[in-house]
């Protein structure tokens, strides 16, 4: 019988791209095991309910899955780079962290703290984004709410616990007075939640769209 192997199962367009080499989490695995004679093998997913290649001697990472194997893990990147999921639920909002019940009492506050102060750093202070942004047209000032659309991507739908069409609503009824800001996502700029914020931003006082 053949050692076990880990078979790491991404999209297609993955695969092209990167080959046996992986990327992010993938390409830091990949080689160590590879030298301590664990094959690796990445193959194609076709859904992310579907492998095409698994068995049960082999150990499994999917990429963006939410199956539920002993021998597997669901696998993808966090919102917050350059952490990932690798979790026997799913990632995102199919993930054990929402059924999870931590005690935080045993989290080392120091390192918490620390970990805030370097992720606010890199994404908030410095205006650090995943994506190419417009051109900032000045501060917008204080006391507003900023509503960041995320668009309809798979992992989006996913992750939402109601449509943004719903949430702008929500946000709008509940103000209590501020200005309420929109953004429209960069990379999905046309989706329906941005055509409702137009709506509502031609409709409402104090409601405007950030472009």
């Amino acid at each position: 019988m053949s050692a076990p192997s880990l078979i790491i199962h991404v999209p297609r367009d993955m695969l092209e791209r990167y080959g046996q080499e992986g990327f992010g989490l993938y390409a830091a695995l990949a080689p160590g095991l590879r030298d301590r004679g664990v094959p690796v093998q990445f193959v194609e997913r076709p859904a992310t309910t579907d492998l095409s290649h698994y068995t049960k001697t082999d150990f499994h990472l999917v990429h963006h899955g939410f199956l539920r194997r002993f021998n597997l893990l669901n696998t993808g990147i966090a919102y917050l780079w350059p952490y990932w999921y690798l979790d026997q639920r799913g990632v995102l909002c199919d993930s054990s962290l929402g059924r999870a019940h931590p005690d935080l009492s045993q989290i080392p506050l120091d390192r918490a703290e620390a970990f805030v102060a370097r992720v606010g750093g890199r994404l908030k202070e410095k205006g650090q984004s995943k994506h190419e942004q417009p051109a900032r047209r000045g501060a917008i000032g204080q006391g507003a709410i900023v509503v960041f659309l995320q668009g309809l991507s798979d992992p989006v739908l996913r992750s939402m616990a109601m449509m943004e069409t719903e949430m702008l609503d929500l946000v709008v009824a509940h103000r209590a007075g501020r200005r309420v800001l929109i953004k429209a996502h960069p990379k999905f700029p046309g989706t329906i939640g941005t055509a409702h914020g137009e709506r509502l931003a031609h409709a409402q006082d104090g409601v405007e769209n950030l472009h």
